[in-house]
């Protein structure tokens, strides 16, 4: 039965109409087919955990988001929209999507398991990144938001926790639920890793992501975002960078002309402007990077090793769905976008 005739049946619990969902087909499947073997990470909308199909023992990454709150915060389109882009994507730079099915509470996206863990976990335990390591990932970076910028795509929520390494040492982007048309005006995304355009809401394009590049480069190399504030306006009122001395000349060279006015940046042209920047000196992107090796590959012991995700708690599971349920900010939840959605494999700060 379709998500439509679900919700007319519980429509005092969600106070929406019975057709709101309707464009999540129902695949012939259900959560009995998979069983849960660990939480990776959570959100406002529900977590994201490894999970074995039960007839191949094959496994995913399965996110299972609660309709009641999708549909309370108006966060249908945003999730339609990331199930439609991570269906057409057909890259090895996004994560695949397998299966989504849907019961009466909830809807589940079964994905690719990405064992490398995610960027933001990498950041906190190196602190910095070798220049190697950074122009190797900034490379596969810029091939990634390419693929999506052909497609048609804003990513609009760039930033390292959304940014998987899988066994290779390899990226993946993951969390398209802001990802939205070549031109915009909502202001959505993450407080730190907002392009100006954004937070001014007169009209973007996919140029806002290409500031992001820039913001995750300077975090990689100085240990810490640029523009680090709690909020967006407090952001919008930061955005003048500050570079330590000393500082690997290209590295400041292409970070000034991607975080700057819309206007001027890198990338107005396309991905290949920011390929032929001499920062990227070492890389040949006429080659697959992907099969070249990668200056760090993850420790992975066994195919269900989640140790290069941070340990999420049931105590702490407990609380921040309590929090989120309530309108609340978690007290250790840093850099959340700001329309709340769910996560994959986010970082809970200690």
């Amino acid at each position: 039965m379709e998500i439509g005739n679900d919700l007319q049946r519980s429509k005092s619990a969600t106070n929406c109409s019975s057709s709101s969902l309707s464009w999540l087909k129902r695949a012939k499947m259900d959560k009995s087919m998979f069983v849960k073997i660990k939480t990776l990470g959570i959100g406002a909308f529900g977590e994201v955990c490894l999970a074995c199909k039960v007839d191949t023992h094959a496994l995913y990454a399965m996110k299972t988001l609660r309709k009641k709150d999708v549909l309370n915060r108006n966060q249908v389109a945003h999730v339609k929209a990331e199930r439609d882009i991570l269906a057409e994507a057909d890259n090895e730079w996004v994560v695949k999507l397998y299966y989504s099915f849907q019961d009466k509470e909830n809807l589940y996206f079964v994905m690719d398991y990405i064992p490398g863990g995610d960027m933001m976990s990498l950041l906190i335990r190196m602190e910095v990144f070798p220049e190697r390591l950074a122009r190797f990932y900034i490379a596969e970076l810029t091939l990634a938001i390419e693929s999506v910028h052909k497609m048609g795509f804003i990513h609009r929520d760039i930033k390292p926790d959304n940014i998987l390494i899988d066994l290779d040492g390899h990226i993946k982007l993951t969390d398209f639920g802001l990802c939205t048309g070549c031109l915009a005006h909502s202001l959505v995304g993450t407080p730190n890793y907002i392009a100006p355009e954004v937070l001014l809401r007169k009209g973007y394009t996919q140029l806002c992501d290409w500031w992001s590049v820039g913001v995750i480069l300077f975090e990689m190399l100085v240990g810490q975002p640029p523009f680090l504030a709690p909020t967006p306006t407090e952001t919008q009122l930061k955005v003048t960078l500050t570079f330590p001395s000393p500082m690997y000349r290209p590295a400041t060279d292409l970070i000034t002309k991607l975080c700057c006015a819309a206007e001027d940046r890198l990338g107005r042209n396309g991905a290949d402007d920011i390929k032929a920047h001499s920062f990227f000196h070492s890389m040949d992107f006429s080659t697959d990077i992907r099969r070249q090796p990668a200056p760090y590959v993850p420790k992975i012991s066994h195919p269900m090793d989640t140790s290069n995700f941070d340990p999420v708690e049931e105590e702490r599971v407990s609380v921040e769905k309590r929090c989120l349920r309530e309108g609340k900010e978690p007290p250790w939840r840093t850099g959340a976008s700001i329309e709340e959605r769910s996560l994959h494999g986010k970082k809970v700060p200690p």
